[in-house]
């Protein structure tokens, strides 16, 4: 019928293994996460500038309204 002791340390390594997996999924999607809101917290202080009158050049003014049409494509996550 087989080594009872060795389907133990399978299913003990298999357990590891998928703790491990799981951890790995976590802080990848942490990161991510973390990575997506900078880029929309940047774009949001940029958008900020223009609108409270900090920025007047007509140059930077445009890039920040290129940036606001971008963040139409994207969820609100911050």
């Amino acid at each position: 019928m087989g080594n009872p002791n060795g389907a133990s340390a399978f299913f003990m390594a298999a357990r590891r293994e998928s703790q491990k997996l799981y951890r790995l999924r976590q802080d990848f999607t942490a990161n991510i996460s973390h990575e997506l809101r900078t880029i929309v917290m940047v774009i949001r202080g940029s958008l900020e500038a223009v609108f409270g009158g900090m920025v007047t050049d007509p140059e930077q003014i445009g890039s920040y309204h290129r940036q606001y049409a971008w963040r139409k494509h994207v969820p609100a996550m911050a």
